[in-house]
């Protein structure tokens, strides 16, 4: 069989159906510039207000993102754009309309966080110390979208809980006991390829919109997903520009809005998963003091969002959201969902 000649076939046959109609009207074209924009985000369960110092803990990430790929981060997105051939986007009628370059921290930590001895009841400790490439193809008809972005990690390695352990010591005087228990403790390298599709169900100019979308990945977190997200308010940004659904462990830009023009908007989804595989709670190649098979684990979850997004006329915005999700483990104390917070620092310049 010519593999190759079928795996295009396939891709132009997904994609045709991709794009059939819709309820929405397709936008007038969008004017690209060369804008590009910094951003900070910052998660965390003190910010929520179940404040809780486990599970997903913390997150921290920075990113630079422009849609001129002739940028000192342009580079970054050969290796994507490679593999994104394996999936025919080459296909596509469509451009790039945002290139990013993302580098973060997460971790996660069990409920007692004051004990040295492995839980083997509870989550485990994790980290993850990522950069991640991404870029966001837009096709002519504007009523439909494909994101695309790699990950390359380090899980394990001890820096995650000193940064941890030196914010607890200003803030309360306490440390996190249980570091040297996290998955892959002393460091292995990860990575992720993910690629989600946003198609429009309905909009009204500057008001509202609706879409859907279906997201798949493959790596330390392999899944895919179905969700829905509606944004409301004064909106200047495009409907394809803002992702808040696409934002997980690993992946942040997509909550930041790419308008040069004030707004404000409430924004609300959901997300039913089915979840393969999870590094941070079944550990990955090097050997764990705490890790859970995939029996132990429960692969549909449900996570959902609710936030409110602020664009200043000095190009400047803020971004605060509450995210839920339900209980990943079986096990007795690990069975509980999470909740936690995020904010999102931004400005663009030219």
């Amino acid at each position: 069989m010519d593999t190759k000649r079928y795996r295009h076939l396939l891709s132009a046959t997904a994609i045709t159906a991709l794009s059939g109609t819709s309820c929405a009207t397709a936008a007038e074209p969008v004017a690209i510039t060369d804008d590009t924009r910094w951003s900070v985000f910052v998660d965390n369960d003190s910010v929520a207000p179940d404040n809780h110092d486990r599970d997903y803990s913390f997150g921290f990430a920075f990113s630079l993102s422009s849609p001129d790929k002739n940028t000192p981060w342009g580079a970054s997105d050969i290796p994507l754009t490679a593999i994104d051939s394996v999936f025919a986007l080459q296909l596509l009628d469509a451009n790039v309309t945002d290139y990013a370059l993302e580098f973060g921290v997460i971790g996660f930590t069990p409920s007692d966080t004051k004990t040295t001895q492995p839980i083997t009841d509870d989550r485990p400790y994790a980290s993850l110390l990522y950069l991640t490439s991404s870029h966001t193809l837009l096709p002519s008809s504007q009523s439909d979208a494909f994101t695309s972005s790699l990950t390359l990690g380090l899980l394990g390695i001890p820096i995650v809980g000193d940064i941890q352990n030196a914010i607890h010591t200003v803030a309360s005087g306490d440390s996190i006991k249980g570091w040297r228990n996290q998955i892959s403790a002393g460091g292995e390298p990860t990575v992720r390829y993910k690629l989600s599709w946003q198609k429009l169900l309905i909009s009204e100019s500057g008001v509202f919109d609706l879409k859907s979308g279906f997201q798949g990945s493959i790596g330390y977190l392999t899944e895919a997903s179905w969700d829905l997200t509606l944004r409301a308010g004064h909106l200047r940004s495009e409907w394809w520009s803002f992702t808040p659904e696409a934002v997980d462990h690993g992946y942040k830009h997509g909550s930041i809005s790419t308008s040069n023009e004030p707004e404000g908007f409430v924004w609300a989804g959901v997300s039913i998963k089915a979840r393969a595989y999870n590094a941070f709670l079944q550990g990955q190649f090097r050997d764990s003091k705490v890790s859970y098979d995939f029996n132990e684990i429960r692969h549909f979850i449900v996570e959902s969002w609710l936030g409110y997004t602020h664009v200043f006329e000095d190009n400047f915005q803020f971004s605060y959201a509450l995210r839920y999700e339900t209980a990943e483990l079986k096990t007795s104390r690990g069975d509980r969902s999470q909740l936690w917070g995020g904010m999102v620092f931004s400005h663009t310049f030219d």
